[in-house]
C-alpha cells in the first residue's frame, strides 16, 4: 500500500513539475542562396535577421527581402559577426529596411573601403568596424551612421541631409495613414539632374593660399568643396561649404606650404522628399591638382 501511496505521489509531482515548464520559442534558421537568416518570430515569412553570408561578391548591395521557395524575411537587423573576416569585401550597401547593425558584423573586413548606410539604421553596435582600416561610411548627416563614425574615428562622407519631420506630411487621401518614421524610398531619394561641377581654375595665390573658381550651376543652393595632398583624399584633407549657388570662387587659406593639393567640387540643393527636407547633392567634378603651395 505504501509502495503503491508513494508511485502515486510521485506521478503527481512529475506532472505538476511539467505545467511550470515554458515552453521556450522557437528559433527559424534558414539557408537562402548567399544568406542565412533567422526569421525573429519563428515560421517561414516575417522579419528576419542575416546571421552569416555565405557568398563571395565584392561589391553587394544586401536587399530587403531576402527569399527561397516558401522562406521569406525582411531585414531588420545585420546580426553578430554576420560578415566577419571576410577579406574580399570592398564595397556594401544595406538596405532601407534595416533597423540594426550589431556587435562584430564586419569586424576585421581588411579591404572594406565602402559602405552605404541608409537612415533606417537606428543603432550601430560596438565593434561593428573594427579592423577594417580602409573604410570610409556613406550615409546621411544627423543619423546614427555619422554618430557612430565620428565617435570611431571612421572617416564619413555626407549623401545628405537627414531631418525628422515635425509635423507628419499631409495628405489628399483622408483615410491614410502616414508614418513618421518612414524613410525616403530608393525611388523618391533625390538627385541634382544637372551639369557635373566643373573646376575652371586652382591658382596659388599669397602664402599657404589657394583660390579655386569654378563655373556656376544652374539651380543650386551651394557649393562643397574637398582637399587633400593625395588623389584618395585621405592626407591632410579638408571640406569647406560655399553656401550661396551664385558663387563661383573660393579662396583657402593656411594650407601647408611646398604641398601639391588634389581638389574637387560638387554642388547641392534642398528638396522636399516624403515630408523631409534633404540635402541632394551632385555628382564630383573632375579632380584638379595645384601647384606646390608658397
Amino acid at each position: 500500500m505504501k509502495n503503491t501511496l508513494s508511485i502515486i505521489t510521485s506521478i503527481i509531482i512529475l506532472i505538476s513539475l511539467s505545467t511550470l515548464i515554458i515552453p521556450a520559442q522557437a528559433v527559424s534558421t534558414y539557408n537562402c542562396g548567399d544568406y542565412e537568416i533567422e526569421i525573429i518570430n519563428g515560421g517561414r515569412i516575417g522579419d528576419c535577421i542575416i546571421t552569416s553570408y555565405l557568398g563571395n561578391e565584392s561589391y553587394l548591395e544586401i536587399p530587403e527581402v531576402i527569399s527561397s521557395g516558401l522562406i521569406s524575411g525582411t531585414v531588420r537587423e545585420i546580426g553578430y559577426r554576420s560578415f566577419h573576416d571576410r577579406d574580399f569585401l570592398i564595397n556594401i550597401t544595406i538596405p532601407k529596411t534595416t533597423e540594426l547593425i550589431d556587435i562584430s558584423a564586419f569586424e576585421y573586413c581588411p579591404n572594406l573601403e565602402k559602405i552605404t548606410i541608409s537612415p533606417s539604421v537606428k543603432e550601430i553596435r560596438e565593434f561593428a568596424f573594427r579592423g577594417c582600416d580602409k573604410l570610409t561610411i556613406y550615409g546621411y548627416t544627423n543619423t546614427a551612421a555619422e554618430t557612430y563614425a565620428k565617435e570611431n574615428n571612421i572617416p564619413f562622407e555626407s549623401i545628405g541631409v537627414y531631418t525628422e519631420p515635425t509635423t507628419s506630411p499631409t495628405t489628399k487621401t483622408p483615410n491614410k495613414t502616414i508614418n513618421p518614421t518612414h524613410t525616403p524610398t530608393t525611388k523618391t531619394t533625390p538627385t541634382i539632374k544637372t551639369k557635373k561641377a566643373v573646376i575652371k581654375k586652382v591658382i596659388t595665390t599669397k602664402k599657404m593660399t589657394l583660390k579655386i573658381t569654378w563655373k556656376k550651376v544652374s539651380g543650386a543652393k551651394g557649393y562643397e568643396i574637398k582637399l587633400a595632398t593625395n588623389r584618395k583624399f585621405t592626407k591632410n584633407k579638408s571640406t569647406f561649404k560655399v553656401k550661396k549657388g551664385t558663387s563661383t570662387s573660393k579662396v583657402i587659406r593656411k594650407l601647408k606650404s611646398g604641398k601639391r593639393y588634389y581638389v574637387k567640387l560638387r554642388a547641392y540643393k534642398k528638396v522636399k522628399v516624403d515630408g523631409y527636407t534633404v540635402t541632394a547633392n551632385g555628382p564630383w567634378s573632375i579632380i584638379r591638382i595645384s601647384k606646390k603651395i608658397k
